[in-house]
């Protein structure tokens, strides 16, 4: 049977090579100049293709039936699968603290190996081909490129709205849509945030801190690792983590020294301020970056060499530990690593990847309404739906 695969991303190659093997005619068509593109920046060039001992609540979607449909995904896709597959087109896997990369730790070897396995079973892999527009018509699947492709059967791997430029996912999207299927609200997801807080004034630090997301006085969630401050907002793995949940107004709260409480801290503080002669400024020094010091200080609306009263200290002290920046929004689409919504799981069965109602259509990888934090959740979830969809 002729297939069409729109997207060589993570799952549609995947999905390209599942149904050139189980014996169908297969056309990959891409909208760049090349395959992988996506692929090739994640894990910053590393490619963290996954992460051990994933499960159903790592992921989220905007349904009721989330665990459900994610879990028939797990079940279908197994890690021994997972490590199977890509053995067999050349790709050898290691384990770095949970992370798992190719062992040369680099993407382009998990790219090249896959174009070269799909272009050596017979894939025909057609580039620069923007979709403009999916028609169905009599058991016959349209896709406009400019030049109108013909197939049976459809697999539609265009990715989310993430990391591109290009018309083509929206497009998609709003055919889909055309044809009946739910798009959930679309949102930038593991993206930086965006305030207008004098935290900006200490642009450039990286400081390991824990931060938690509040929405008015409800905590939403919490995570842990270096936060990068810039001259926008803040940004890192963690607050990526936090910024599908994130919307404006709500605060983050910052603990700048996680690993010692505010008693202790005093104390310390206490202890270096009884053995030298500093002010505010230089006592937070020792224990701060000076950008972070500064802005320390500039909170406590006191001179930098003023003198360190008790009150002065434990005030520092309360910023250190609880430090709060009001969000006012996230970085766009140009700069989120997944998107947040998009084909509501209600639509696709969840053992075949099969779209609900409609013959012969299948969907995998960011188009669908689920997505994950940091860490190779979401690159699993594109390889195993892609896997799915190609072997159905």
């Amino acid at each position: 049977m002729n297939v069409i695969v729109i997207g060589a991303g993570a799952s549609g190659l995947v999905a390209s090579i599942r149904a050139k093997e189980k014996g169908d005619e297969v056309t990959l068509l891409e909208k760049e100049n090349k395959v992988g593109r996506k692929l090739l920046m994640t894990g910053n060039g590393h490619c963290n293709m996954a992460h051990v001992g994933i499960v159903p609540e790592d992921y989220y979607d905007d349904t009721d039936s989330s665990n459900d449909f994610v879990s028939d995904v797990l079940d279908s896709f197994s890690f021994k699968r997972f490590t199977n597959f890509f053995k067999k087109i050349g790709v050898i896997t290691k384990n770095e603290d949970g992370y798992i990369y190719p062992s040369s730790m680099q993407a382009t070897t998990v790219v090249n190996a896959l174009r070269n396995y799909a272009e050596s079973i017979g894939v025909k892999i057609k580039t620069n081909n923007e979709v403009n527009k999916i028609d169905y018509k009599d058991g016959i699947y349209f896709v406009d490129c400019g030049y109108v492709y013909e197939c049976e059967k459809l697999i539609v791997a265009s990715g989310g709205l993430s990391y591109t430029n290009i018309d083509s996912p929206k497009n998609v999207l709003a055919s889909l849509e055309q044809m009946g299927l739910k798009i959930d609200n679309l949102e930038p997801a593991l993206t930086a945030l965006i305030s207008e807080s004098n935290i900006t004034k200490a642009s450039g630090v990286r400081v390991n801190a824990k931060i938690k997301l509040f929405d008015e006085e409800k905590l939403i969630t919490e995570e842990f690792g270096q936060v990068q401050i810039t001259d926008y907002g803040i940004s890192g793995i963690p607050v990526f983590n936090i910024s599908r949940f994130a919307k404006a107004g709500n605060e983050v709260h910052i603990d700048f020294v996680n690993d010692t409480d505010k008693e202790d801290l005093i104390n310390d503080l206490n202890v270096l301020l009884s053995t030298n002669n500093l002010g505010i400024y230089n006592l937070l020094c020792g224990l701060l970056n000076d950008k972070l010091a500064a802005l320390i200080v500039d909170e406590l609306d006191v001179h930098k060499d003023a003198d360190v009263t008790q009150d002065i200290l434990e005030n520092a002290v309360n910023l250190i530990k609880d430090y709060e920046v009001v969000i006012t929004g996230k970085r766009d689409f140009d700069f989120a690593q997944v998107t947040k919504g998009g084909v509501s799981t209600d639509c696709i069965d969840s053992k075949t990847m099969r779209v609900k109602g409609h013959d012969n259509l299948y969907l995998c990888g960011e188009l669908i309404d689920v997505d994950s934090r940091c860490g190779g959740y979401n690159l699993y979830f594109a390889w195993a739906t892609g896997f799915i969809a190609g072997s159905n």
